[in-house]
């Protein structure tokens, strides 16, 4: 058998150096994304501004002749660019979600979480509250937006009265706040489907808050 060239050698060491990069890239990535939605929630809940939005993993002193850190580099690049363009906005209400096709959600720091059988239902129903932060003009209307594996579906629909949020925040301003919606299963698909959900004023326009995902299964 032949042996190989030197020259070989390192452009495979190269390669499997570029791979092993690429790797770890990728795995940190999704832990500064993990630890990046944990300080952006406990700012909202101490109700402090967002802070600048990442920067990317470019080295300006970078050398063209490292192809490993220069493959590096680019991917680094391209995940910071992937985070800014997921960064949610600053959170500017405060919303509960009763019940998602009839079972009350889980609710950890990543918002809801709950699974639906598809089959098993004719529309996807999705009830709760939301009010604006302290000071601000309650909401006349709510909306939602489901995106899923089919594309995006939004619905809007006119607050209801509901006193126990009233009271609960002894504010009368709050009574009209309840939503509920109804999306038809045929509209959906299997899958994961983020749920996003935005109040309007006319006085000062729309906000939106990313509150989870459901898995319709």
């Amino acid at each position: 058998m032949q042996a190989m060239d030197l020259s070989e050698i390192s452009r495979a060491r190269t390669l499997i150096d570029i791979d092993v990069a690429n790797a770890r890239i990728l795995q940190l990535s999704i832990e500064i994304d993990k630890a990046a939605e944990q300080l952006r929630q406990l700012r909202s809940e101490l109700g402090e501004p967002e802070a600048s939005p990442p920067t990317m993993f470019e080295s300006p002193t970078t050398p063209a002749s490292a192809p490993h850190a220069v493959a590096a580099t680019k991917l680094g690049a391209k995940f910071g660019l992937m985070r800014m363009r997921r960064r949610a906005a600053p959170v500017e209400m405060r919303w509960h979600v009763d019940e998602v096709g009839g079972v009350p959600p889980t609710r950890s720091k990543d918002g809801i979480n709950v699974s639906v059988p598809l089959a098993s239902y004719g529309t996807l129903t999705l009830s709760g509250w939301i009010v604006p932060l302290e000071s601000q003009p309650p909401f006349t209307s709510a909306s939602i937006v489901i995106s899923g594996p089919s594309g995006q579906i939004t619905r809007k629909i006119q607050t209801h009265i509901r006193d126990d949020v009233a009271v609960h925040f002894s504010d009368s301003n709050f009574a009209s706040s309840g939503f509920r919606f109804d999306v038809p299963m045929s509209d959906l698909t299997k899958g994961t489907h983020a749920i996003e959900l935005r109040g309007y004023s006319p006085s000062r326009g729309e906000v939106a808050c990313r509150v989870g995902c459901v898995d319709l299964t």
